[in-house]
């Protein structure tokens, strides 16, 4: 309701008042970011971000191209980790400035994910014992368990998917320093998304056939799901499938 939503707007703009923004500030946040962007800064707030690094984040987030659906993504309430938001967003606009995907994709799949329902996590956070939603990986998603580890493949040689996959795999497994939330299924992703790479358009059987040729770091009793994204759709392959 009209009446409801301006009553939450204004009970957002006292509380960011509060905590030191002007008046004036706020006017400029609701003129060049629209009026759900004053509930998403005062939601990363609330997670004891300050104002201006929540306004620094929508901002970087304008210039890579992602501003409103970053600002749904936030106000969805389904994102864990909100100060961490600024520093991701900023390495997703350095990349998108300098014609790379990766961070992009990153959040794409987490935006997906979070309309559909889903609580997310962008990074997620050091392992914990005690804290069963800890650990890291590119995208957690807490509601169906899972642990993706990221790849955007703009080479047109072929032979990336291998060297693209065994990296995520290694990370999943925690040898890069990151392990991901104990007993979520892991999922090492690869985007192919150059026309000229020979993968683009192929199908499920040219992939596999790919993968069984390329990749090296995969174990047939690791419990992984490898997945790879072209033009034509998603596959998913069991690593047991990968390395029979």
């Amino acid at each position: 309701k009209p009446s409801e939503s301006a009553a939450s707007d204004a009970a957002a703009a006292s509380r960011l008042e509060a905590k030191g923004m002007s008046k004036e500030q706020i006017a400029q946040l609701r003129a060049e970011h629209g009026p759900k962007a004053i509930d998403a800064v005062d939601a990363m707030v609330k997670q004891g971000v300050e104002p201006r690094v929540a306004v620094d984040a929508l901002e970087l987030a304008k210039r890579a191209g992602i501003g409103p659906d970053l600002i749904e993504l936030v106000n969805s309430g389904r994102l864990d980790n909100l100060k961490g938001l600024r520093n991701f967003v900023a390495a997703l606009s350095a990349e998108v400035a300098d014609g790379a995907h990766g961070k992009l994709e990153e959040f794409k799949e987490a935006a997906t994910r979070a309309t559909a329902g889903h609580d997310v996590s962008l990074g997620g956070r050091k392992l914990s014992t005690g804290d069963p939603k800890s650990g890291n990986a590119d995208v957690i998603d807490f509601t169906d368990h899972e642990a993706l580890q990221m790849k955007v493949i703009s080479s047109a040689d072929d032979r990336a998917i291998g060297s693209n996959l065994d990296k995520a795999v290694a990370q999943l497994k925690g040898s890069h320093k990151e392990r991901p939330p104990v007993g979520y299924t892991k999922i090492a992703k690869a985007i192919i998304e150059n026309p000229r790479n020979r993968l683009f358009a192929a199908d499920r059987a040219t992939i596999l056939e790919a993968l069984r040729l390329h990749m090296s770091n995969i174990d047939s009793r690791e419990r992984m799901t490898i997945r790879v994204q072209n033009h034509i759709g998603t596959f998913d392959f069991a690593s047991s499938e990968v390395s029979p």
